[in-house]
């Protein structure tokens, strides 16, 4: 078996209430424009209070101006100055995440790390984050270099794998993984609701987690195994693509619904092959995604919605940060929940419509 040891977490500097974000936001469009109405609406029911951004552009002067990536009056900048940002700003997010790993006691130092593995897709570029990060953090040269790019809210997963499968095989192996995601660069003025949808949810952040083949330090979470599923019929309602104006991300109302069709059959699935009885789950550890998605997952499974608290939690003060968002989830439960023993079912969603899920035990 493998073991998460620690789970550290990071956000930008500049923290925003999800209300002061409606002008800004509002902006983007012209003032007769049904867009500005509906973005009231949707940050007021999101669930969401605050969000972070690598950006100051979201506050405000004395005279209600606003800064400078998207300017005075939010011209959107192209791709390449969207990644350009991304570039700069990325790295020392991730820095500071994996910092909060060593910080305090700690069995291990930086200077062990065999692996690392970078998580993102807000931005990509060669050399990647996975070689700025390792150059940020003094890491050996002859450190093992993963990039996990462009897969979505659930990409924490395929890291874990592959991390999961080092550790397990090379016991002397220790893994670092990084997510670090900056959706806020990706702000544009489409007016379809798929569009107005993600301007509600999306903020900045970074997780990072360490991976070994053993438990030495206790207590840990073991990895018992993983599971997906691929709801091909729903491919369409939610995709992420790159075109000349930035990140385009489709995502619309019918993810809920897919969710709650398709997640209690597959969770009985999973029970089947890990030899699971329901009751064996004492904590769920899932993607918040948007309120709905967790209120379906919830009706799906027939669980109440307080057994997403920690979801509900990250989402509230965080917003929805793609990758990093379950990692954020895992770490409060581990933190403020966790019994001596038990198991945590972990899941998230994404592009395809795909589910990613985690069996993860409690090691004391």
């Amino acid at each position: 078996m493998s073991y998460i040891l620690k789970i550290g977490v990071a956000v930008p500097a500049y923290r925003y209430s999800q209300l002061d974000l409606v002008k800004p936001v509002q902006s983007l469009y012209p003032e007769d424009s049904p867009a500005r109405r509906k973005i009231a609406a949707l940050f007021a029911r999101s669930a969401i209070d605050y969000r972070y951004s690598a950006l100051p552009d979201f506050g405000c002067d004395g005279n209600g101006a606003f800064y400078p990536f998207f300017g005075r009056s939010f011209c959107l900048p192209d791709v390449g100055k969207r990644m350009a940002v991304f570039k700069a700003m990325s790295a020392p997010l991730g820095q500071k995440t994996v910092e909060s790993l060593f910080n305090g006691e700690n069995h291990f130092a930086l200077s062990q790390v065999t692996h690392l593995i970078a998580v993102s897709c807000t931005g990509i570029s060669a050399p990647g984050l996975e070689i700025l990060l390792a150059e940020k953090l003094g890491l050996p040269q002859t450190v093992q270099r993963i990039a996990v790019n462009f897969m979505g809210c659930y990409a924490a997963f395929h890291g874990l794998k592959i991390a999961d499968l080092i550790a397990r095989s090379d016991p002397k192996a220790l893994v670092l993984m990084v997510c670090v995601e900056l959706s806020t660069l990706h702000l544009r003025a489409d007016e379809s609701d798929d569009n107005l949808l993600s301007s509600a949810l999306f903020g900045d952040g970074a997780a990072a987690v360490l991976v070994k083949g053993q438990a030495a330090r206790l207590p840990a979470l073991k990895i018992a195994g993983f599971q997906s599923m691929l709801i091909g019929e729903a491919a369409g309602d939610m995709q992420w693509n790159v075109a000349s104006d930035g990140f385009r991300m489709n995502l619309t109302a019918m993810i809920p619904a897919h969710v709650q069709r398709h997640m209690r059959s597959f969770f009985e699935d999973i029970h089947k092959r890990r030899r699971l009885q329901r009751s064996d789950i004492s904590h769920f550890a899932i993607h918040p995604g948007g309120k709905k998605i967790l209120e379906s997952f919830a009706a799906s499974l027939d669980i109440d919605t307080q057994s997403l608290e920690a979801s509900f939690w990250t989402l509230r003060h965080f917003g929805n940060m793609s990758s990093p968002s379950v990692l954020f989830v895992l770490k409060r439960i581990w933190e403020n929940q966790l019994e001596s023993a038990g198991n945590i079912f972990s899941a998230a969603f994404g592009p395809g419509l795909t589910v990613e899920t985690a069996v993860l035990q409690v090691a004391d």
